[in-house]
């Protein structure tokens, strides 16, 4: 039994058929836009390019190999671009907590001239890992941040007198295989000159004395 009969000419080939087809979707389209083009023009908004934007999102990649850090995402951002007032500021980086750093990761790619400008109120890294997909982890880590800024204008001035934790900041930096250099809150308040004690007993940079221990004792 045949299911299929000769070609007799009476008809073109299947190529033939594709472009008639492409040619009706393109009469389609053009249809679209000549009736209800007029339509859609009042909804018409000019272009404006962002000049700056803040987020830096870090991908892992091992030339196209299969491996557990591919969906990891790190994101990075200056809080300098966030504009929020200071009150705010100063509570998204209580909230932010060992996320928040003065300084931008290693790792980021921020080049001195970005941190000199944009890196005035420190910066914020936000990493996951937890789904399979990186946009899934891009994602999570987008709407923290976007968390983060919504907590930090609820009655900012409430955290004014609080102060900053800055112990991981400082942990990190004696971990440092390269920490030579000392700050003044390594010393008792006795041992800082008489000058400079007002404004180390303000900014709380100092020690009592028999507290704790140099870090290289």
């Amino acid at each position: 039994m045949r299911f299929f009969r000769d070609f007799g000419y009476d008809d073109i080939p299947s190529v033939g058929h594709d472009m008639l087809g492409s040619d009706r979707q393109y009469v389609e389209y053009m249809r679209y836009i000549e009736v209800e083009g007029p339509e859609l023009e009042k909804y018409r908004q000019p272009f404006v390019p962002q000049t700056l934007f803040p987020l830096r999102i870090r991908t892992f990649n091992y030339n196209g190999e299969q491996h557990p850090a591919t969906r990891k995402v790190v994101l990075t951002c200056p809080v300098s671009c966030l504009s929020l007032p200071p009150a705010a500021l100063h509570k998204l980086k209580l909230l932010s907590g060992a996320r928040w750093s003065p300084y931008p990761p290693t790792d980021a790619g921020v080049t001195p001239e970005e941190q000199e400008k944009e890196g005035g109120e420190g910066w914020i890294k936000i990493s996951c890992e937890m789904f399979p997909e990186p946009l899934q982890n891009s994602k999570w880590c987008s709407d923290k941040l976007d968390l983060l800024v919504m907590e930090s204008q609820r009655n900012p001035t409430y955290f004014l007198s609080v102060p900053l934790d800055t112990r991981h900041i400082h942990a990190r930096e004696r971990k440092h295989p390269r920490h030579t250099h000392l700050r003044r809150a390594d010393f008792p308040l006795e041992w800082i000159p008489e000058g400079l004690r007002e404004e180390a007993r303000s900014k709380r940079e100092a020690r009592p004395l028999g507290e704790g221990r140099l870090p290289f004792s």
